[in-house]
């Protein structure tokens, strides 16, 4: 099973000491979703990103489910 977080930067992490905005997937693994599917034993997918709007992260929630 997977936990699909979607948001802006503060679920993607940004700013924190793990974040490595150079890869594709450089997003933290200290937001409380990574920390929450870790402690449930899922796969994490993050498909946040800094500076999403709501029309943004609506629209890259239903790409990655889809």
């Amino acid at each position: 099973m997977k936990l699909l977080a979607g948001g802006c930067s503060l679920i993607y992490g940004s700013e924190l000491h793990d974040e490595q905005p150079s890869n594709q997937n450089g997003h933290s693994q200290s937001t409380f979703p990574a920390l929450l599917a870790r402690h449930l034993n899922l796969d994490y997918v993050c498909c946040a990103r800094p500076g999403y709007g709501s029309d943004a992260i609506v629209r890259n929630i239903l790409t990655n489910i889809l």
